[in-house]
Order: C-alpha cells, then sequence, then structure tokens
C-alpha cells in the first residue's frame, strides 16, 4: 500500500496507482480548462474599466469557480507530482515517512512501465489496465 486516499475514499498501491495518477491527469486538465474558459470574462472587465455589467451574481459565482479550479489544479498538481516522484524514486509515501529503503534493480523508466504497462503509448492515459500486467515480485513489504 502507498497511502489511503480520502479523495478517492481508497487505498493507493500498486494495483491502482496508474488509475489515481489517471485521476490528478484528468481533474488538473478539466481544472484549466475552466480557468481558461473563465479568465476571458475577467479579461474582458478589466479592458473595459467599467465592470458595471459584470456586477451580479454571475461575476460572484464565476469568482468563486476561478479559485475553486485554481486551487483544485494547485491541489492536484502537487498530489501528481509527489506520486511520480515515488515512482521515480522507488519508494512508497509511507516508505518515505519512515524512510525506508528498497533496493531494486529496475531503471526509471521501467518504473513507470511497470505502472503503466508496456512502452510509452496512447494507452498510458487510458484507465485501462496494462496489457502486461502481472503482481511484481520486488514490492517491499516489512
Amino acid at each position: 500500500m502507498d497511502h489511503h486516499c480520502p479523495w478517492v475514499n481508497n487505498c493507493v498501491g500498486e494495483f491502482n496507482q496508474k488509475y489515481f495518477l489517471l485521476f490528478n491527469i484528468y481533474i488538473g486538465v478539466i481544472s484549466l480548462q475552466i480557468l481558461a474558459t473563465i479568465l476571458p470574462t475577467f479579461n474582458s472587465c478589466a479592458k473595459l474599466n467599467n465592470c458595471e455589467q459584470f456586477v451580479d451574481i454571475k461575476m460572484i459565482i464565476l469568482l468563486l469557480l476561478l479559485v475553486e479550479a485554481a486551487l483544485f489544479f494547485f491541489f492536484t498538481l502537487i498530489m501528481l507530482l509527489t506520486q511520480a516522484w515515488n515512482i521515480y524514486s522507488d519508494i512508497s509515501t509511507i516508505g518515505r515517512y519512515k524512510s525506508e529503503k528498497c533496493a531494486t534493480s529496475l531503471s526509471r523508466c521501467n518504473r513507470f512501465r511497470q505502472v503503466f504497462g508496456e512502452k510509452f503509448s496512447y494507452r498510458w492515459f487510458l484507465p485501462t489496465l496494462p496489457s502486461d500486467f502481472k503482481r511484481q515480485p520486488h514490492v517491499c513489504f516489512k
């Protein structure tokens, strides 16, 4: 087990780490899309120097949505980078907190292949089980 994530109400580990990473990527992309959609509205208000037409309940909701999208983007970006670093350094979140080391012979590239399956392709971004999925014998549990 890597860690328990209350956001997905499940433990993240060897067999569902790909889905957790994809979840973070998808939420980050959606948040960026929301930001890109809302920012032109605020930009047009700033260019007009007359925002009276924008001061209504819609603008307040858009402002709250803008803040929420930015928070979700940065939150999922931090989780994504943390998980990618854990794969890169071959250690779990719990192992990192306990300062444990797991010496494996896998290269850094192969560690990502172990999570996503096969060589890099469009299938890395689909929530499907890797075609070469099998239980890995090198997982360090103490």
